[in-house]
């Protein structure tokens, strides 16, 4: 079992709060399609320090190779939260 936190910080011109539930559903919904992935939590940030970060996503693989396929879907996020 292999166990991966990503944090993230939206663009400036996204909203958390409108945005919230499909951020939650979409990210949660990769565990029925990368098979190695088992477990998918989605948090938001209630801290409005600067350090904070606005979304996190833990996860759970069975193996490196889950953990790998999902590497290319964190990039591509990154790409649209940053």
């Amino acid at each position: 079992m292999i166990k991966h936190i990503v944090m993230w910080n939206l663009k400036d011109d996204l909203d958390v709060a409108s945005t919230r539930d499909k951020i939650k559903s979409t990210l949660e919904s990769l565990v029925e399609k990368v098979e190695s992935l088992k477990v998918a939590e989605v948090g938001f940030n209630h801290n409005p320090t600067d350090a904070a970060r606005d979304i996190s996503l833990y996860t759970e693989f069975e193996d490196q190779a889950g953990l790998e396929a999902m590497s290319f879907i964190q990039h591509t996020l990154k790409l649209l939260v940053m």
